[in-house]
């Protein structure tokens, strides 16, 4: 099991190290980087992924009756994941109510008078 954990370990820190190479946030300007965070929230299936997925993760974290608990390690990984899709959905939705707001105040400003 330990010799395992290891080879997880040195697989996951490779993996790491490669994809520190694609950081697409810091390829985007801040505009780009809410336009692509309030596109996400606009879409139904986007806030149904979310909803699902935080559900079942609770659901997991709960357990149910005569379920054993699950070992640490999980318990922490899906605790993880719960707060990862919390906050993804937290920015998205911030980065839409940001664009409804510059989008009203530019509304005004181009009507004639």
């Amino acid at each position: 099991m330990k010799f395992r954990n290891k080879i997880l370990d040195i697989l996951i820190g490779l993996l790491e190290r490669e994809l520190s190479d694609i950081a697409p946030k810091e390829q985007l300007s801040k505009e780009q980087y809410d336009g692509l965070l309030s596109q996400l929230w606009q879409t139904p299936a986007f806030r149904k992924y979310v909803a699902d997925r935080d559900a079942k993760l609770i659901f997991t974290l709960a357990g149910s009756e005569g379920m054993l608990p699950e070992p640490r390690e999980a318990y922490t990984l899906h605790t993880g994941q719960r707060v990862e899709i919390l906050i993804l959905a937290r920015e998205a939705k911030a980065a839409y109510t940001r664009s409804l707001k510059s989008a009203q105040e530019k509304a005004p400003a181009q009507s004639p008078e």
